[in-house]
């Protein structure tokens, strides 16, 4: 079987000296997460035997048995992680109330982001993470939100934008459209003066004449526009 991430629980539980050398040695090839519960009790009141759990991830997928072997253990120590987000959060006991809840500062890593963040980043809900990618911080979720995650939300977002200027668009003709109402009814009372004019008042004829003309060339330019 293959995976990408995979976790292990181990006894006996690693010293720090094991940890940072195996954190050291998959830096840059695996993200890393490693506690070590030492303070578990279980349900009748006694201290359970202090272990190691350790959460690997993997940018391409990995047999069962290569895991094992870089653990130096057996293929049935080794589990295939379906559950990112419950498998890191089990990691501090997050939401296990019942037992001991480790501290965050406990997790050891090689990942340049903290434990909190990459928890953080699993629970966020897409709405959340658009918010950060509006706001410009889309790069502070990289290596917390899977790319596919981050490159998928980004592409609504950019369709919505895209819908956005349509309706913008469709705003615009709307009011063009109002515009060239009222030109129509401008242009309409001032030929209407002209005639009265011409019939009477033959003095002020040039002047409408003058109006009913610019009130087409306003017409015609909002058409130019809106075309």
């Amino acid at each position: 079987m293959t995976g990408r991430v995979f976790g292990a629980s181990l006894k006996p539980a690693w010293d720090e000296n094991k940890i940072n050398e195996f954190l050291n040695k998959t830096k840059g090839d695996i993200i890393v997460f490693i506690i070590n519960h030492d303070k578990c009790i279980n349900e009748a009141g006694e201290k359970v035997e202090p272990h190691t759990h350790i959460y690997l991830e993997y940018i391409n997928p990995r047999k069962i048995s290569t895991v094992a072997n870089l653990l130096e253990v057996e293929s049935n120590f080794i589990e295939i992680v379906r559950n990112k987000k419950g498998f890191l959060r089990y990691l501090t006991h997050m939401d296990e109330k019942q037992k001991h809840v480790y501290k965050a500062s406990e997790v050891y890593t090689n990942s340049t982001q903290t434990y909190e963040l990459v928890v953080r980043g699993n629970a966020m809900t897409d709405k959340e993470i658009a918010e950060w990618i509006k706001q410009g911080k889309g790069v502070e979720l990289l290596g917390v939100v899977s790319a596919s995650r981050l490159r998928t939300i980004q592409s609504f977002l950019h369709f919505d934008n895209s819908n956005y200027m349509l309706d913008e668009l469709r705003l615009l003709n709307d009011r063009m459209e109002h515009i060239l109402s009222v030109v129509d009814n401008v242009e309409a009372i001032a030929n209407n003066a002209v005639d009265m004019i011409e019939k009477g008042l033959t003095s002020m004829s040039d002047s409408f004449e003058i109006i009913a003309t610019e009130m087409m060339k306003i017409r015609n330019l909002a058409l130019n526009k809106k075309n």
